[in-house]
């Protein structure tokens, strides 16, 4: 036998130490079961909306704006994680849609989601990122989260859209529509980036790596369409791969760069701890392209 239930609240001045609500109201409908000898179970949609919401955390207060509304369903059986559908929360120039699974405190309410988030103005997460932003974003995320065991599995999908950092050679190189791709683990034995990669018409960055104490590998590649994004002095196409590698002595680096004007170097070693003791090479075909008083090729290579 189940019951149907109907619930419509709404509260105004609520006021914590981390945040002041001039009004909320939830309302929702849905279903349950509770009698004797049965599994327990309730489900429903819930609706809810803030006005007057100011955080203490200036950053907050700026990144999540001061109203927000939203919606979900919510099933819960006993004894099983609870589900939350039809996730729906809009803010001013923000959204966030999707769906999560939370498994109970035995299980470190590990939490399964998969959720878009979009956002029409990066300059709310300015305070956030420690840095003025501009821009908009569209991002898909997925995965794995157990709060109380610190530990996460996410996948992470989406286009940045003239996203601007505060920075000349960065904005430069990320001006129109970039793709972002991730896919990123951390648990008791340390971290591993299965995946990274940032793209778009003037750059192709990609890494992978494992951190752990005293015994981790990085491998990266960077590609630029065109080094004038860098410098003025520079044209045509650079790039640079690498590895670097984590052992009890420190870390050590195996690092090649092609560049402009037929211009390589290499790099290797450890860069760090009592031992450390790097090897380069350099190569330049012609020094004339930038001190023309001076045509010719340059090696020059040491430690």
């Amino acid at each position: 036998k189940g019951d149907a239930w109907q619930a419509e609240i709404s509260a105004d001045g609520l006021e914590t130490a981390q945040l002041k609500l001039g009004r909320i109201a939830l309302s929702g409908s849905g279903d349950l079961t509770a009698d004797q000898g049965q599994v327990g179970r309730v489900g429903g949609k819930i609706d809810i909306s803030t006005s007057g919401m100011a955080f203490t955390d200036a950053s907050l207060a700026q990144a999540i704006g001061d109203q927000i509304s939203g919606a979900l369903s919510v099933d819960y059986v006993e004894g099983q994680p609870l589900d939350l559908r039809d996730i729906s929360v809009r803010g001013a120039d923000f959204g966030v849609t999707g769906e999560a699974r939370i498994d109970a405190l035995s299980e470190a309410f590990e939490t399964e989601f998969d959720i878009a988030f979009s956002a029409d103005n990066l300059s709310r997460f300015s305070a956030v990122a420690g840095r003025a932003l501009s821009g908009r974003a569209a991002l898909d995320l997925d995965g794995t989260a157990a709060p109380l065991a610190g530990s996460f599995d996410l996948n992470a999908k989406g286009v940045v859209t003239d996203l601007d950092v505060s920075q000349d050679i960065a904005n430069r190189l990320l001006a129109g529509a970039t793709t972002l791709e991730l896919s990123v683990k951390r648990d008791e034995t340390g971290m591993l980036l299965r995946v990274l990669e940032v793209e778009n018409p003037q750059v192709d960055l990609s890494a992978k790596a494992r951190l752990a104490t005293e015994d981790s590998e990085v491998a990266f590649s960077a590609n630029l369409a065109d080094s004038s994004a860098i410098s003025e002095m520079l044209e045509g196409p650079l790039n640079v791969d690498g590895t670097a590698v984590q052992d009890p002595r420190g870390w050590s680096i195996d690092t090649k760069a092609g560049g402009p004007f037929g211009a390589a170097a290499e790099v290797s070693g450890l860069t760090t701890g009592p031992d450390a003791a790097l090897e380069f090479s350099a190569d330049l075909p012609n020094v004339g392209v930038f001190v023309p008083q001076l045509p010719g090729p340059l090696r020059a290579e040491g430690q």
